[in-house]
Formats: structure tokens, C-alpha cells, sequence
């Protein structure tokens, strides 16, 4: 969604250190996500029932990923200036002992 609609910034931090937990935020200009996919990529249980049509693949690519880096994923909007301009994701990982 961020390349369709030009996005010419994609920022990355990982200074959210809770431990024994890392938290990768991405976010992107990219216009925002519709409540519905958002929803979807909040749940970590989506995956495993029926995936609305429409939804695009890579929504589903980035569920599971987070799925499978057992890694909990938060979606919200990216806001500046009180205007939705993009997507911010969270994603929280276990540090390894």
C-alpha cells in the first residue's frame, strides 16, 4: 500500500526495549489501512479462520510472518497533524537468553 501510494518514507526504530521484549515499529506514509484490515492484522488468530475477500496478500503475508517469528503484532494509524497519513506496525519479539 505504501509504494501504490508513493510513499517516500518508511521508518524503522527498534529503541522500544521492554524486556526480555524488542519492539520493531515500522511506519510508512502510505494513505492508512481500512478498519477491517487493521482488525485482521490485530487479531493472532486470523489466520486460522476464513480471510476476507479482498484482502490483500501482502496483509496476509505480514500476519504470517508475525505468526511464525512468534511475535505479537499491533496495527494503528500513522497521524500527523491530525490526518491519517499512513500505517504504523508495531511488532514485539522475545529477546533470546
Amino acid at each position: 500500500n505504501a509504494f501504490k501510494h508513493k510513499s517516500t518514507i518508511l521508518r524503522v526504530n527498534d529503541t522500544h526495549v521492554i524486556n526480555p521484549r524488542v519492539v520493531l515499529e515500522i511506519s510508512d506514509r502510505g494513505g492508512g489501512l481500512t478498519d477491517a484490515i487493521k482488525d485482521f492484522l490485530n487479531n493472532p488468530n486470523s489466520l486460522s479462520g476464513q480471510v476476507p475477500s479482498g484482502m490483500g496478500l501482502g496483509v496476509v503475508l505480514i500476519q504470517g510472518l508475525a505468526t511464525m517469528c512468534s511475535s505479537n503484532l499491533h496495527v494503528q494509524d500513522f497521524v500527523e497533524d491530525s490526518k491519517v497519513v499512513g500505517t504504523t506496525y508495531n511488532l514485539t519479539f522475545r529477546l533470546s537468553q
